[in-house]
């Protein structure tokens, strides 16, 4: 219900702040402004498993974390289909780097399931796969975050939303790590 509850709200944002207040048509609800739903909703599930990581509470975090994995599958699979609308040489480096720092992203995330022998702390790696995340929403958003005036009915970019929540939850994995060693 708590993952509904999350979708749902990260949705109503998408719709009124890019359908309603915006200038993306309806017609683009069902991939695009779902996509944006997704992408700020699997962030903020990441946030509340960091928390409940920091907060010890594993069978909490293990539940957000599973959230995000599947929403980051929805985003990752929409996204690759969004971008295969659009001409490859159209991306300008900003494009290119936010792709970049997404599949860095993913590689990082999917790298404890993919080598099973890993000589690198997986907190360290969580640190760094946050890393790659606010790297790639902000290369993602960066240019619009401070146009506030030009905000759609003056709501936050939700690349700058999801940037802000990856840093909040970064701060958590590293506040964390740091009290272990204590």
């Amino acid at each position: 219900m708590k993952y509904a509850i999350l979708f749902g709200l990260s949705l109503s944002y998408a719709v009124v702040r890019y359908c309603v207040f915006g200038t993306v048509l309806t017609a683009n609800l069902p991939c695009f402004v779902t996509n944006k739903a997704v992408a700020v909703a699997s962030v903020l599930a990441l946030l509340a498993a960091a928390f409940n990581t920091f907060r010890g509470r594993s069978e909490h975090q293990r539940s957000w974390f599973a959230f995000f994995k599947v929403s980051l599958l929805v985003h990752v699979l929409l996204s690759i289909f969004l971008l295969s609308l659009y001409d490859a040489g159209k991306l300008n480096l900003y494009g290119e780097l936010f792709m970049l720092f997404g599949v860095i992203a993913v590689v990082l995330l999917m790298l404890k399931t993919l080598v099973k022998e890993l000589t690198v702390r997986p907190q360290v790696l969580q640190v760094v796969s946050l890393g790659a995340i606010a790297l790639h929403q902000f290369f993602l958003g960066c240019r619009g975050w401070l146009a506030w005036t030009e905000w759609p009915g003056h709501m936050p970019p939700i690349s700058m939303l999801g940037f802000s929540a990856t840093l909040v939850a970064m701060t958590f994995c590293i506040v964390g790590i740091g009290s272990k060693r204590e």
